[in-house]
């Protein structure tokens, strides 16, 4: 019995007795939170700057031109939504209007929408043609999102200022639209201290831990 006493007073021990609980309580949170039926919207958005004229480094007379009308840059904006909850979220449970991606901090003169491309990954997803408002705004909707059903929205623009969000609300779901992107960065700041603060491997664990709760 000493032997064992002095064994589970090493510090070495105690701190991987310490991590493995820890590890249970958070196996335990996510296994409670996956348990519930909820539906739970989440996307990303990826602004991918293509041309950029506008630096100083090309001379001023050299521009783009898209429909007789010139321009200094060119922007793809990726964005990708969809249901990680158990629960189906209907177009009925949408609140016009729907689901909104807003371009409106840039000027209408010089914001151009050159393309937009939206697809599903299943056909049984119906998607609304995206609508451009005079406020910039674009709109969509959709018929419904399984879970881990996708909608994918490619937009090719001129905006100086590219959407670092979209807006939307749907009933049942009181903490809105969660965007993904702005939590990875998060999580990834607060590991990166708790990595040098010598828990190099139980951060790994746990940023690996996070990103399969939110896929």
């Amino acid at each position: 019995m000493d032997v064992v006493i002095d064994f589970l007073k090493q510090p070495l021990v105690g701190s991987v007795i310490g991590i493995l609980g820890i590890i249970g309580a958070i196996l335990a949170i996510v296994f409670y939170v996956k348990s519930k039926v909820v539906a739970k919207p989440m996307y990303s958005i990826e602004n991918t700057r293509l041309i950029d004229l506008s630096d100083g480094v090309i001379p001023d007379d050299v521009y783009l031109v898209y429909s007789g009308k010139q321009m200094k840059s060119l922007v793809k904006t990726t964005i990708k939504l969809w249901n990680s909850g158990k629960k189906t979220i209907n177009k009925s449970d949408l609140e016009p209007p729907y689901i909104s991606i807003p371009f409106g901090e840039n000027d209408p003169a010089s914001t151009h929408f050159i393309r937009i491309n939206a697809k599903a990954n299943h056909s049984h997803i119906k998607l609304s043609n995206p609508e451009i408002t005079d406020t910039l705004d674009i709109h969509f909707d959709f018929n419904f999102l399984d879970y881990k059903d996708s909608i994918e929205i490619d937009i090719l623009h001129t905006a100086k200022i590219p959407p670092s969000k979209i807006t939307g609300y749907i009933k049942g779901v009181p903490n809105g639209l969660v965007n993904v992107s702005d939590r990875q960065e998060r999580v990834a700041q607060i590991l990166a201290s708790m990595m040098l603060s010598n828990t190099e491997i139980f951060s790994r664990f746990l940023l690996r831990m996070i990103q399969t709760f939110y896929k």
